[in-house]
C-alpha cells in the first residue's frame, strides 16, 4: 500500500531462443522487454537473476533448465552466439505500479502484448513481438519456489 493505492506487480517468466544468422561470433549484451500501459508508456524491463526452473516430467523425472545470461548449478550462463548456432533460456521480468489501472499493462482479451528486445556486442537491435498469457502463481511455484519473492 502506498499513499491509499494499492501496489500490483507482474512477472513476466518467458522461455526465449536467440539465433544468430550472421557470419560472425556475436555475444549478447542486452535483453529488455518492453510493456505497453494502458495509457500509452512503453516501459522497458531489466531482466531479473532467477533460479534455475526445475521442469518436472513423468518420463524425465527433475530437470533443470537454463536462465539466460545466467551462470547456475547446471549451466554456465553463455551469451556468446556462434553463426548458425542458438542459445535459450528463461528469462524473468517484474513490473510494478500503484495507482489506477491506466498505469498497469494494457489488457486486451486477457492478454498482455511485449516486446523483447535484444542488442548484441556489436550494437545490433532485433525485436519480437510476443502474446503473454496469466498462469496462477501455484503453477509458477512449482518450477520456481522463490517465485514471489524475486524483485
Amino acid at each position: 500500500m502506498y499513499e491509499g493505492q494499492g501496489t500490483k506487480r507482474f512477472g513476466f517468466l518467458l522461455y526465449m531462443g536467440i539465433a544468430n544468422k550472421g557470419k560472425r561470433i556475436t555475444t549478447l549484451t542486452s535483453w529488455r522487454l518492453q510493456v505497453v500501459t494502458s495509457h500509452g508508456e512503453s516501459p522497458q524491463l531489466k531482466p531479473l537473476t532467477i533460479p534455475e526452473p526445475m521442469l518436472i516430467s513423468d518420463s524425465v523425472g527433475k530437470k533443470f533448465a537454463q536462465v539466460l545470461g545466467v551462470r547456475g548449478q547446471y549451466f554456465l550462463g553463455e551469451t556468446t552466439v556462434r553463426p548458425g548456432e542458438s542459445i535459450s533460456g528463461f528469462v524473468y521480468y517484474v513490473y510494478e505500479y500503484w495507482g489506477d489501472k491506466e498505469f498497469g499493462p494494457k489488457i486486451t482479451n486477457d492478454k498482455i502484448h511485449v516486446t523483447f528486445r535484444v542488442q548484441d556486442v556489436f550494437r545490433k537491435k532485433k525485436k519480437v513481438k510476443i502474446q503473454t498469457s496469466e498462469k496462477p502463481l501455484s503453477e509458477i511455484e512449482r518450477i520456481i519456489p522463490e517465485i514471489a519473492t524475486i524483485n
